[in-house]
């Protein structure tokens, strides 16, 4: 067992009584990333999953700009989009449930990405030039 990645989880954050292996205590957590979805305790625990993989999609889109941005073919730049990024975006996708908050968000990124590859901008009015 891996103690480094072991973690508690409760319905009673704190527990009154600590979970000890062998001298040491099991760290508490109110949220963790188990096969790579976020898990935590309450109502909210999709919302936060989603935005996570929003997130990290962001992340993924400026790690991948310089691709996007390049004079490489279209077609080469939407497989790219498809089998780099998009994965990242959706990833246990089937049980979410959207918020309109949350699909302007996914719609926010995935318009940016959209721009970025065919290399047009929006000014401050709103305009594509």
């Amino acid at each position: 067992m891996n103690m480094e990645k072991t973690k508690v989880m409760a319905t009673t954050y704190p527990l009154e009584n600590p979970i000890i292996l062998g001298s040491k205590p099991l760290e508490q957590v109110k949220k963790y990333v188990y096969l790579g979805q976020q898990i935590q305790l309450g109502r909210d625990f999709l919302t936060a999953d989603i935005e996570r993989r929003i997130h990290l999609g962001w992340a993924a889109f400026g790690k991948l700009r310089c691709v996007f941005q390049s004079k490489l073919p279209q077609s080469l730049k939407s497989k790219v989009f498809t089998q780099c990024l998009l994965p990242i975006m959706t990833y246990a996708s089937e049980t979410w449930t959207l918020t309109k908050e949350l699909v302007v968000n996914m719609k926010d990124l995935i318009g940016a990405v959209r721009e970025t590859l065919i290399n047009v901008s929006r000014d401050v009015d709103g305009l594509w030039s």
